[in-house]
């Protein structure tokens, strides 16, 4: 049984347990056997979270699944949060016979082998200004004073606001693609990697690609969607009409001409055609390309 992570931002159905209230928490009980019991579960939780910082006041929670597990709780910077994992029974989304293969990058955070772009917001650039602002008077408060502490927490609410914003908008471009596609294929990117390039790694954090992946994997499992993840070789150099490989194609260029068929290509449509071909092993020229043709086969078991 598929088993759902819930929290009090995703599900009115899991209860908004929201608490923001200052002082000390004395919570450390559950509810009682028989609320258990119960197909709708209601319970009060007036003993959840323990902290020395914080009162969280009891609350009442009402779930229509089979709770799992220890509710946790969570300090962020607006307050805390509680969460329930709960066991629930998620319906498969109806099949479909579309397939697409993703491209992800800076200017545009996705871009499709159908040839949709998804651009970046870049959330973080559009609040760099104010959160420069913010840190600056961090900087200017005594440490140890009140003011700087509430210095600190209006610089971590803006932080929180920037991630918030990205979570909210790659939620909905994921669902959606998720809603529309039978099958979705990915490069598997090394992030980790890259991100030591220090030219690009403020983009490449801003543009949040490992979170977007991690949704499209867990999604696709949900709804009993295909999500397949290729190997980044070559798919910007290769042509993905005749497989005439550009090894002289730089990060700058954005359209190139392949010298064997003549195509005009978008540098980024051509990739995501090239990773969708390959995750369902039909990758021009793979047997030159990829030794033998059967490791082509084999990175998309399921599709």
């Amino acid at each position: 049984m598929p088993t759902k992570a819930f929290s009090s931002r995703r599900s009115a159905a899991a209860g908004r347990v929201f608490l923001s209230s200052p002082g000390k928490v004395s919570i450390n009980r559950f509810p009682l056997s028989r609320a258990l019991r119960s197909p709708i579960l209601t319970f009060n939780c007036p003993n959840l979270v323990r902290s020395d910082t914080a009162i969280l006041k009891p609350v009442r929670v009402q779930l229509n699944a089979q709770r799992r597990g220890r509710p946790r709780g969570r300090e962020c910077a607006d307050g805390w949060y509680v969460c329930l994992c709960v066991e629930t029974d998620i319906a498969h989304l109806p099949v479909n016979a579309n397939s697409i293969g993703i491209d992800v990058g800076i200017k545009s955070l996705i871009v499709t082998s159908n040839g949709e772009t998804v651009d970046n917001a870049r959330h973080l650039y559009k609040a760099e200004r104010k959160l420069k602002r913010l840190q600056r008077a961090v900087s200017r408060k005594k440490k140890g004073s009140n003011n700087r502490k509430k210095a600190i927490k209006k610089l971590a609410l803006q932080h929180q606001t920037v991630a918030n914003t990205r979570k909210d908008f790659q939620h909905k471009v994921t669902t959606r693609l998720i809603r529309e596609n039978q099958a979705i294929s990915v490069e598997d990117l090394t992030i980790r990697n890259m991100l030591a390039n220090h030219h690009l790694a403020k983009s490449i954090s801003d543009a949040g690609w490992h979170q977007l992946v991690q949704m499209l994997d867990y999604k696709a499992r949900w709804y009993g969607r295909e999500f397949v993840k290729v190997s980044a070789r070559h798919t910007s150099q290769d042509c993905s009409v005749c497989g005439e490989r550009n090894t002289s194609l730089t990060l700058s260029v954005r359209e190139w001409t392949c010298t064997g068929c003549g195509t005009l290509h978008d540098r980024d449509i051509n990739a995501a055609v090239n990773i969708k071909n390959k995750a369902v092993g039909h990758t021009v020229l793979a047997r030159k390309a990829y030794k033998p043709v059967g490791v082509v086969a084999r990175e998309s078991p399921r599709l």
